[in-house]
This record gives structure tokens, C-alpha cells and sequence, in this order.
């Protein structure tokens, strides 16, 4: 029984520990809890034999997520990956009733650790003075007690050293593989999930119109109009977009509640959010007097360094070193350095002190890849030295954000569209102009795409994205015309749902003929994945979709198809 008590005490004392962690830093200080927004997950199933024919199942909270599932967690820059892992860290550490363990994993500390997974596990607990930690870490491994919470994978900037990462996890899961304990692992891209066998992988929704609605209802306050943000979001297709991930989302809201400008793209909310953290950050009384100006170039000028070295923190000293060279005149001492950053930076909620370590970071890898586009966007060398990067993923987002900074990216799109096709879109969908001949040949481009055969796979791609971002007129009508004249129901469906994303309701009449029509399970697949599309994204919805009888003829639709699998 004593023994029992001491163990119960170790064990709060870590989980104290833990939400103490979590609160501390930037990315999740207790005034900024608000920005966790509660997000769908949505889980693709093969249906069929051929594993790329899936459709989406649409998880609603965590408590869907069972104990003992291993899932890649997927989902674009700052749509709250890392936020939603440190939720259920919270939650799981919150409970004094249950004695599930939570176990968060930065993977890029374990690269930095050259440790094997399990040592590093076991170090976390040391590091927390737990008595016999690699005991306690057996037992409960072996109890199924454990979830593993992996994130910072993206925040690894070669390829080689992923691989090397996934190779330490892949080892541990395998060995633990019967245990029953958690694992879920947080990344952009579903491309490494192949070394990965048997994990599944679920996605973050984005927010959808309902989402939206409730949260700014309730978050705006007087004398703020809600209505005024919801008018200005349906009827700007730019911010709409914008909005649909939390960190977006609730900038936004934080800027009109403030009456600043919105901004047109992403790199320009970035730009908005930088300079007003500045300004709020000032101190008169401090010892530091640099100007607004002075002080982006610097941070501008950190993140290129950070992001050329391949990683994510610099110490005190590199600091001073990056400030010399804005100040040639006169030796910078590391003191003045030290003034800047806790003076100006970290109280910005843009750099952040690295537990255990004398290193600082920025607060989001997103803000160290907008800010070293910025760096590159007042170089004239810029457009020469990112079209050298264009195939190393590191660089990806750092290119769109660059894209989105130019008041015209053409030359960068056409240079692009030579070379990584994929990556032009994603920059054209981000661009604030382009020529009128580019806007018609890459929406020529898009068009055509629809006519390839997607085999089903409704998730939007980056040709979608693209299509979404830069919808005019002729997009709408060529895409009303494929859904009437195009003899393939999967066709329709992904016409369907783009328009879904765009605004057209006319869409919704479709999906509900072809519930009641569709016969056989691959066009039965598409509409329910269609369906599911709408249910999560197009909110509020018609009465025509949310009546109980296509409801039960969906659920009908999908009992038939997972019945013959």
C-alpha cells in the first residue's frame, strides 16, 4: 500500500510536471488556450482492393480515438497539429481518476539525442526525477498503459536524418507492437508514411462555415460586430481560406477585433501578426532602442541563418553574431544581444528559450520559413537562390510564402512550372497577382486536371487547392458544365465538391440524385465521399442535405458498401 502511494505520487508529479511544460511555452501560454479549437479527423478507409480508392470517415472528438491505435496525425501548416497533441496531453494529465500515461516526444530533440527511442524515453522521466524510470517505463509498456504523442517531425530539415528518426520509431514499434499502448505522430505530408507499416492515418479538417459562425459569435466581443467578420468572409474567397485553419482563424478574428486591415494571403497575415507583436512588445523604459524597422530586419535576417543551417535554434552568441552585421560600426557585446531577445523578441511570443537548453527557437516553424521568405523577398538574388531549393522539402513552405510576399510571381511560377509543377500551384494559389496570361494558362492547367482520373480519391490536392484559391468566373461555369454533361458520377462528384468550397449550393441537389441513383459500390463510394465532403466543410447546410431521409440514404448507401468488403 505504501508503495502504492509513493508510485501515485511520482506519477502526479510528472503529470504536474508535464502541463506545467505544456502552459510555459510559447506556442501554448494559458492566455492563448483559446486558439485550441475543437477539429474534425478525418480517417481514410480502403474500400476496395486498390488502396489508393478510399473515402473519409469523419471522426467528430478525441474520445473516437481508441486506446492502442497508431496513427499518422496529418495536416497542413498550422492547421494545430502540434496544439491538438498537446490537448490530449493536457487531458489525459488533467485526469487523476485514469492511469493512462501521457508521453510527449519532440523527434527532433531524439534525432539531436542520437539515443534510441526507448533510452530517450526513458530520459524524459529521469529528467523529471522519477525514481527508477526505465522500470516504470517497462511495466507500463508492458501494461498497454502509454501514449506516445510524436511531434517535430517536420522541424527535422534533412531527408536522411527523417528516415534515420522513423527507422528508431519503426524499431520500438515493432518490438512493443502487442502492448496495446498509443502512438500518434504529427506530420505535413503523407509521404513518410510508408515507413511506417501499420499505422493508420487520419487528417485535420479544416474549420468549416458552422465552426466558423459559433466561434466568432462567441469570441467577438461588443463592440465588435460578429456579423460584419462573417459578411466580409462570405463574400472574400481569399479570407475564407485563411480562415479555415485555427491559426488563421483566430489571427483574424484578433485583427478585426483590434480594427487592423485583414490580410489577402497567408504571408501577408504573417507580416500583420510580426509587426503588431513588435509594437505591442515595445518598451520605452528598456535598454534596448531600435527601431520597428530595425528590429524585423534582424528577426528576418535570424530565421534565413536558421533556416540556410538546416535547423531550428540558434544560442545567444550566433544571435550577436547575426546582430554584428547591422551594426559594423561599433563590437555588439553578447549582453546587448541578451537585452534584445528578452527585452523585445520573447516577450513578442515570436522567439522562445529552449527548455534545458541556452538556445533559442522561434515559436512556430511556420514564422522561421515566412521570415526568411521576407529576408529573400528584399534580395535581389531571392527568386535565383529559392529556385535552387525547389525539390528540398525544407524549403517548400519558405518558396510559397516567398510566392505570397511578390506583389507579382509570375517569374517565379513560370520558372516553376519548368520544374515542380506541384509546388507552382501551391505558389499560384498563394500568389496576391500574376499575368493575365499566367491566371488563363494555369487555370487551362487546372481544368484539364479534372479530366484525370482520380480513381475516387476526393481529398483536395494541391491542383484543387489552386482551383479553389483562384476561382472566377469561367472556373464556376466550366465546372457547372462538367457536372451536367460529364458521364462519369465521380467526375461530378469532385466538380461538385469544389464547388462546395467555392460557395455554389446548386452542387447539393446533385449529391442528393445521385445517392438516390447510384447502384453499384465505386460510384456508391464516390457519393458518400462526397457527401461526407459536404457534412464537414459546407456548413450550415439546406434542408435539402440535412433532411432524415437522405440521411438514412447515406447511411444505407455506406452500410451496403462496407458489407461487401
Amino acid at each position: 500500500m505504501q508503495f502504492n502511494f509513493f508510485k501515485n505520487q511520482h506519477l502526479e508529479h510528472y503529470k504536474i510536471e508535464l502541463i506545467h511544460e505544456i502552459f510555459s511555452s510559447n506556442s501554448f501560454r494559458p492566455e492563448l488556450k483559446e486558439l485550441y479549437i475543437p477539429q474534425k479527423l478525418m480517417r481514410y478507409e480502403s474500400l476496395l482492393s486498390d488502396c489508393d480508392k478510399v473515402f473519409k470517415r469523419i471522426i467528430n472528438n478525441l474520445s473516437q480515438l481508441q486506446m492502442g491505435e497508431k496513427l499518422w496525425i496529418i495536416g497542413k501548416p498550422e492547421s494545430g497539429k502540434s496544439t491538438l497533441l498537446k490537448k490530449i496531453a493536457l487531458r489525459l494529465a488533467f485526469d487523476k481518476k485514469s492511469d493512462t500515461i501521457p508521453v510527449y516526444l519532440n523527434l527532433e530533440q531524439l534525432w539531436q539525442s542520437k539515443r534510441a527511442l526507448l533510452d530517450f524515453i526513458i530520459k524524459i522521466f529521469a529528467e523529471r526525477d522519477y525514481p527508477q524510470p526505465d522500470k516504470f517505463i517497462y511495466k507500463n509498456l508492458a501494461a498497454g498503459k502509454l501514449v506516445f504523442l510524436a511531434d517535430a517531425l517536420d522541424e527535422i530539415s534533412h531527408q536522411q536524418e527523417i528516415r534515420e528518426v522513423l527507422r528508431l520509431v519503426k524499431e520500438f514499434l515493432e518490438h512493443y507492437s502487442q502492448s496495446g499502448n498509443t502512438f500518434l505522430i504529427a506530420c505535413r505530408t503523407a509521404q513518410y508514411c510508408n515507413y511506417l507499416n501499420g499505422l493508420g492515418k487520419v487528417y485535420l479538417a479544416d474549420l468549416n462555415e458552422k465552426q466558423m459562425e459559433g466561434l466568432i459569435q462567441s469570441r467577438l466581443s461588443w463592440p465588435t460586430n460578429p456579423y460584419q467578420l462573417l459578411e466580409e468572409l462570405k463574400n472574400d474567397i481569399q479570407l475564407k481560406r485563411l480562415s479555415r485553419s485555427p491559426f488563421g482563424f483566430s489571427r483574424i478574428c484578433y485583427l478585426f477585433q483590434n480594427g487592423k486591415s485583414l490580410p489577402r494571403n497567408r504571408a501577408e497575415l504573417y507580416q500583420i501578426f510580426i509587426r503588431h507583436n513588435l509594437e505591442l512588445s515595445a518598451n520605452p523604459f528598456g535598454r534596448i532602442s531600435y527601431n520597428l524597422k530595425l528590429k524585423s530586419q534582424i528577426l528576418e535576417a535570424s530565421a534565413f541563418y536558421l533556416q540556410e543551417q538546416g535547423k531550428i535554434y540558434f544560442s545567444e552568441d550566433e544571435f550577436r553574431q547575426i546582430l554584428q552585421k547591422f551594426r559594423p560600426e561599433q563590437k555588439i557585446s553578447l549582453q546587448e544581444a541578451q537585452d534584445l531577445l528578452k527585452e523585445t523578441y520573447a516577450p513578442a511570443g515570436l522567439l522562445m528559450l529552449a527548455k534545458n537548453r541556452n538556445l533559442y527557437r522561434f515559436t512556430h516553424l511556420s514564422l522561421q520559413e515566412n521570415l526568411a521568405a521576407q529576408n529573400l523577398n528584399n534580395r535581389p538574388d531571392g527568386l535565383k537562390y529559392l529556385l535552387g531549393k525547389h525539390q528540398d522539402n525544407w524549403w517548400r513552405e519558405c518558396i510559397v510564402h516567398f510566392a505570397g510576399l511578390q506583389n507579382n510571381a509570375s517569374n517565379l511560377i513560370n520558372c516553376l512550372n519548368e520544374i515542380n509543377v506541384d509546388l507552382a500551384l501551391n505558389c499560384f494559389a498563394e500568389a496576391q497577382q500574376v499575368y493575365p496570361e499566367l491566371q488563363r494558362s494555369m487555370q487551362k492547367y487546372l481544368q484539364r486536371n479534372l479530366d484525370r482520373d482520380c480513381g475516387g480519391n476526393f481529398h483536395l490536392d494541391a491542383y484543387n487547392q489552386a482551383v479553389i484559391a483562384k476561382a472566377d468566373g469561367r472556373t464556376v461555369n466550366f465546372l457547372k458544365a462538367k457536372i451536367y454533361k460529364s458521364p462519369e458520377i465521380w467526375r461530378k462528384i469532385k466538380c461538385a465538391q469544389l464547388l462546395c468550397e467555392i460557395g455554389d449550393e446548386r452542387s447539393l441537389n446533385l449529391i442528393e440524385g445521385c445517392l438516390q441513383n447510384g447502384t453499384d459500390a465505386e460510384t456508391k463510394k464516390a457519393v458518400v465521399s462526397a457527401f461526407d465532403h459536404l457534412w464537414s466543410h459546407h456548413q450550415p447546410l439546406p434542408s435539402s442535405i440535412t433532411n432524415p431521409q437522405l440521411l438514412e440514404l447515406a447511411g444505407k448507401s455506406l452500410s451496403a458498401i462496407e458489407g461487401k468488403n
